[in-house]
């Protein structure tokens, strides 16, 4: 849900600041790949013109950094959870993704009613949770940006963001 709220779809805090507000990106996002069998990697990403850049990083950083200050609100807990309830039913769309689903399940240990205690727990969640969630899973001060494009169209120096480590990425013969 935390992420639901910050990055995940159009009424995510990433959309409607990065993209909406501000105009930065055509598309952004935030993605948390937690694996069945071990933590994941939390990410934010956009695609912005080189000229905006440095500032659509900096907008993504800053939702990031709100995420684990404060409180997500009423309104936005309330649509992230709605919102993933009612994609819950397309985990059951197909008897063939049930039964997938399920040895899934199996393989990884995890108990038969795992989707129902998932989906009692999403019914539960607080504000209060999903700011410690945040603050225990994002680390905004451990940043490690990417970015692609030649240097020479970024409007301001990626070292406004950090230490830069080059990479040459061009095919040889090209």
């Amino acid at each position: 849900l935390m992420n639901r709220i910050l990055g995940s779809g159009f009424t995510s805090r990433l959309f409607r600041e990065v993209r909406s507000r501000q105009g930065l990106a055509y598309s952004v996002f935030g993605y948390f790949s937690a694996e069945y069998d071990h933590a994941g990697m939390f990410y934010v990403g956009c695609q912005t013109q080189s000229g905006t850049t440095v500032q659509a990083i900096q907008a993504m950083k800053t939702e990031v950094v709100k995420m684990t200050q404060a409180e997500v609100t009423v309104e936005e807990l309330e649509l992230a959870r709605e919102s993933f309830l009612n994609g819950f039913v397309f985990n059951f769309d197909s008897k063939g993704e049930i039964v997938n689903r399920l040895m899934t399940y199996s393989y990884y240990g995890y108990p038969l009613d795992f989707l129902e205690k998932a989906k009692q727990g999403i019914e539960k969640v607080t504000q209060a949770d999903i700011l410690r969630v945040a603050k225990k899973h994002l680390h905004p001060d451990q940043l490690q940006i990417l970015t692609v494009g030649p240097a020479q169209d970024f409007a301001e120096e990626l070292s406004k963001l950090g230490p830069v480590t080059e990479i040459d990425i061009t095919i040889p013969g090209s």
